[in-house]
């Protein structure tokens, strides 16, 4: 019966580890596409500002 018991409580353990890891993933994913948004927004602004657009140098 103990050995039952503890591998119940390391299956339950490793789902909490992989529900934080989890939980950890999304957190970075929503940070990441918050960015995302934020270079497009910038983005859409300088062409949308920038009079001389065809005279642009590549960099």
């Amino acid at each position: 019966m103990k050995q039952i018991s503890l591998n119940i409580d390391g299956v339950s353990t490793k789902l909490d580890e992989s529900i934080n890891t989890c939980n950890g993933l999304k957190a970075s994913l929503a940070s990441l596409t918050k960015l995302m948004i934020e270079v497009l927004n910038i983005q859409k602004f300088a062409t949308s500002t920038n009079v001389q657009q065809e005279n642009r140098p590549v960099i």
